[in-house]
């Protein structure tokens, strides 16, 4: 009797170390799905850091351009006030002549 005792103690404490053994490889194979699972959110991060980035630098070159065509369009308000300007002074003397008398200039 003390031999199937033993042999049935012998397959508890077998059958204790394979329960260790698979409790131990859950463990394991947990602490590697939340690995994985942080390398996918840095892979997705990474992602999501390229798309802004291209954002950015379309935004970029859409504001430079505007800037460029703002620039453009002061010039030429600039030149259309210097016109306007020289437009008035001609009028003005044309103006001041006919005032005087001097209608032939």
């Amino acid at each position: 009797m003390s031999n199937v005792l033993h042999a049935l103690k012998a397959n508890h404490d077998e059958c204790d170390r394979h329960c260790q053994d698979l409790e131990d490889e859950v463990q394991a194979l947990k602490r590697e799905r939340s690995r994985l699972r942080q390398q996918s959110s840095v892979q997705d991060l990474i992602r999501s850091i390229r798309q802004r980035q291209v954002t950015l630098q379309r935004d970029l070159m859409n504001s430079r351009q505007l800037e460029a065509e703002n620039a453009m369009q002061r010039r030429l308000l600039s030149k259309l006030s210097s016109e306007r300007d020289a437009l008035v002074s001609v009028v003005r003397l044309k103006a001041e002549m006919h005032c005087f008398g001097w209608t032939k200039y």
